[in-house]
């Protein structure tokens, strides 16, 4: 018998960023649509606009990566202007709480019943929807914010 933790989920990130980071209007968009300087590496990071201009989430799937591969898309990820960073993984190798811990990442868990904020990610202030002229657009004929 297989439990939550075990049963991954197929839910779509940008589904499940929906269910975790829940507001009234969302905006996910892949990082390369966003209209922001390149980063290396953020070909596989979405950008989630929740609610409000200034409250933006960068998040990256660590499903099925090896620690160095997750420490290099930690560092992508870091360099995404973002008010919070989060690694999203269906199932979390036992070092990737402390990875995310020592790089002040914070840890969402797919399961099939939902998606879980496993680690709090640390809040950086500031308005970070200028720096990405397509996503801003798009998020204008969204919101009024």
């Amino acid at each position: 018998m297989q439990t939550e933790t075990q049963n991954p989920t197929t839910t779509p990130l940008p589904e499940a960023l929906a269910q975790a980071l829940p507001a009234h209007e969302l905006l996910t968009v892949p990082y390369a649509e966003t209209g922001g300087e390149s980063v290396p590496g953020s070909e596989t990071i979405w950008v989630h606009v929740q609610g409000r201009g200034d409250r933006l989430h960068a998040v990256a799937s660590a499903s099925g990566l090896s620690l160095e591969e997750a420490g290099e898309l930690a560092d992508a990820l870091l360099a995404v202007a973002a008010n919070w960073r989060w690694f999203a993984a269906e199932r979390a190798p036992i070092w990737l709480p402390e990875l995310c811990k020592e790089r002040g990442l914070g840890l969402l868990t797919l399961l099939p019943s939902g998606t879980v904020r496993s680690l709090a990610a640390p809040p950086s202030p500031g308005i970070f929807l200028p720096r990405y002229p397509s996503l801003r657009a798009a998020w204008k004929k969204l919101a009024s914010w």
